[in-house]
C-alpha cells in the first residue's frame, strides 16, 4: 500500500542534533529553577513508612529519607496570627537586590514535638 504522503529521507544527524539540543535546553531550564525543584522532586518520591519502621531504619544507622504520617503533639505550642497551634515558624524578610534576593532578617521559632501514629511515637 503506497504512503498517503511521500516522505523525504531524514538525516540521522539532524535527529541526533535536535535531540541533544533539546536535552541541553531542558537542563538549562531546570537549573534556573534551582534548589526548589530538587527538594520538590525529593519530597514527591520519598517512601512512606510506619513509625516503627522509621525507628528501625534510624537504629540501623542507615541514612535515607523517609516520610512518616501522624499527628504532631507538643507539650507547649505557640499560636500564629490566626490562633492556630504551631510547632515551627520561620519568618524571613528579604529585599530585592539586582536579579536576586538578600535576606535582611530571619527568625525561627520551634518547640520540641512528637509525631504520633496510634500508640507509636517518634
Amino acid at each position: 500500500m503506497p504512503a498517503a504522503v511521500p516522505s523525504r529521507a531524514v538525516s540521522p544527524l539532524l535527529v541526533i542534533v535536535a535531540g541533544l539540543a533539546s536535552i541541553g535546553l531542558g537542563s538549562l531550564l531546570l537549573r534556573t529553577y534551582g534548589v526548589r525543584v530538587r527538594v520538590g522532586r525529593l519530597l514527591a518520591v520519598t517512601p512512606a513508612v510506619e513509625i516503627a519502621a522509621a525507628r528501625a531504619i534510624a537504629a540501623s544507622g542507615a541514612r535515607r529519607y523517609v516520610r512518616v504520617e501522624g499527628r504532631l503533639d507538643a507539650d507547649e505550642d505557640f499560636p500564629d496570627e490566626h490562633e492556630r497551634p504551631l510547632v515551627f515558624r520561620r519568618r524571613r524578610l528579604e529585599a530585592r537586590r539586582g536579579r536576586g534576593w538578600a535576606v535582611l532578617d530571619e527568625r525561627r521559632d520551634a518547640v520540641p514535638f512528637r509525631v504520633r501514629e496510634g500508640l507509636e511515637e517518634i
